[in-house]
């Protein structure tokens, strides 16, 4: 389940009121001036901004994740080098009536990062072929780029069925498509 903060409109407003004057603080002081000179703090606190207000779009992370599941999920089955076999899956996503609550189908699982630990070889392979199946499919076919791609958003369900292995891809609150 996620939910957007009531409120957190307003503390949002505050920090980046709050990042601006910073950045003109830097700018006027006379050391950091000086020292940072020709750097353009004001651009990255305007991406900043930019990547807080994705986050809090509820209807962006739902519309997101739909696109994902639509592009990413299929059927087939990767046979890793191990010999086990790999299901790709992207949960699916349920909006509220409020676009600040969302809720997704559960996953049981560990991270991708745990199940590295426990079998670095095996997780080694998933991770790869999950690399490859992105590329391919998101990158290369669609221009689709998950913006946080990282083993804490994969969880892993090893028991999903004997020597079969269900990898289901997290987090679409930052997507890029061209």
């Amino acid at each position: 389940i996620r939910v957007i903060k009531p409120g957190i409109d307003g503390l949002v407003k505050k920090d980046n009121r709050f990042m601006d004057d910073l950045v003109e603080f830097i700018k006027a002081d006379p050391l950091l001036g000086k020292q940072t000179q020709g750097m353009n703090y004001a651009k990255k606190v305007q991406e900043l901004k930019s990547l807080v207000s994705e986050e809090l779009d509820g209807a962006r992370t739902f519309n997101n994740q739909q696109l994902a599941g639509t592009l990413l999920q299929s059927d087939e089955v990767i046979k890793l080098k191990s010999g086990a076999k790999l299901v790709l899956s992207v949960p699916d996503a349920f909006l509220s009536s409020n676009p600040n609550v969302m809720a997704s189908e559960w996953v049981d699982g560990e991270s991708l990062e745990d199940f590295y630990k426990k079998d670095n070889k095996k997780g080694r392979q998933v991770a790869e072929a999950i690399f490859k199946n992105w590329i391919e499919k998101a990158i290369m076919s669609n221009g689709f780029i998950h913006a946080d791609m990282q083993m804490g958003n994969v969880k892993v369900d090893s028991n999903f069925s004997g020597d079969s292995i269900k990898a289901h891809i997290l987090d679409f609150q930052q997507l890029f498509c061209s």
